[in-house]
């Protein structure tokens, strides 16, 4: 739909009639829809990514988690969203700063993921394969990566995979710690939800693996407390973690338009890990930002989807 002349009363009573049950949506106010038509139904990613038949990663040797994702799918057919109208919608809507490019003749666009703060995603169609390469970096390095992507023989492949398998059992073996529940929650639309971490250990470097029911999140072990954000099957999710080091209890605030503050307490899973985690979960499409506090009331890292 387009906003042109709307205002944020009209804003604020569209959003306000949206109704869903997780597997459709509808309007309960349909005062829209006399100038306004739908354009989609299809989920961005599915119609963007298709289904993935192959994932390939790179990382660099000395960080194992800085990685750059392949992915290969078959084009789904038009009816269930593989239509290059369907695509075109889906890209308004998931990559921002966009910006067109070619692959090997072929048209690609480049651009940041809405939603998350460093990933970005390259895509382009070769035949009736989709194909999409997502790394955290700035669009031009991964358009010169995307660049170098090409189809290779069968007799390279198996050569790339038995390399990928040298190369595991030639690194430092993953262990992961126990897994635990940061949060949980209710959101406007009366849909459960819940976050759980899992800490893994390669070597040197730490991972955070964030998981909810549809999806999750990776983020890197640092020094410092931070915030994340991901948007992920229409609900907007909030994940912070705070070194020990830095404070032994804090809360998370979010602050979202409309809305009193929510204070999160952060999660103590254990002496083995060194590091506390909370999360916050809500689906209401509106401006919010996010700030981790002390208990002195020191603001220790901030989050604002409006800048």
């Amino acid at each position: 739909m387009t906003s042109f002349g709307w205002t944020d009363d009209d804003l604020v009573r569209l959003a306000g009639s949206v109704q869903t049950d997780g597997r459709s949506i509808s309007f309960s106010d349909s005062w829209f829809s006399s100038d306004h038509v739908m354009l989609t139904s299809v989920q961005p990613w599915l119609t963007v990514q298709s289904i993935p038949a192959e994932q390939i990663s790179y990382a660099p040797s000395d960080d194992p988690t800085a990685k750059v994702v392949i992915t290969i799918g078959k084009r789904v057919q038009g009816f269930e969203g593989g239509a290059t109208r369907e695509r075109q919608i889906a890209l308004r809507f998931l990559l921002d700063h966009t910006t067109p490019f070619d692959v090997g003749g072929r048209s690609a666009v480049a651009g940041v993921i809405v939603g998350q703060r460093d990933d970005a995603m390259a895509t382009w169609i070769d035949d009736d394969n989709v194909i999409t390469v997502t790394a955290a970096m700035p669009l031009p390095q991964l358009i010169a990566i995307a660049r170098t992507v090409h189809q290779v023989s069968p007799t390279e492949w198996e050569a790339m995979k038995v390399r990928a398998l040298w190369n595991a059992d030639a690194g430092s073996r993953i262990f992961a710690a126990h897994e635990f529940s940061v949060a949980s929650g209710v959101d406007a639309s009366s849909q459960p939800w819940s976050v759980r971490v899992m800490m893994s250990y390669d070597g040197s470097h730490q991972q955070i693996n964030w998981r909810w029911k549809e999806n999750g999140f990776v983020s890197v072990g640092s020094d410092t407390a931070r915030i994340n954000t991901v948007v992920d099957n229409e609900r907007t999710y909030v994940l912070a973690d705070l070194p020990r080091d830095i404070a032994s209890t804090a809360q998370l605030q979010i602050t979202r338009s409309g809305a009193d503050p929510v204070a999160v307490p952060f999660i103590d899973s254990g002496a083995d890990v060194d590091r506390t985690f909370a999360a916050y979960a809500f689906s209401e499409p509106v401006p919010y930002s996010a700030q981790i506090i002390g208990a002195d009331g020191a603001v220790l890292a901030t989050w604002s989807a409006t800048r």
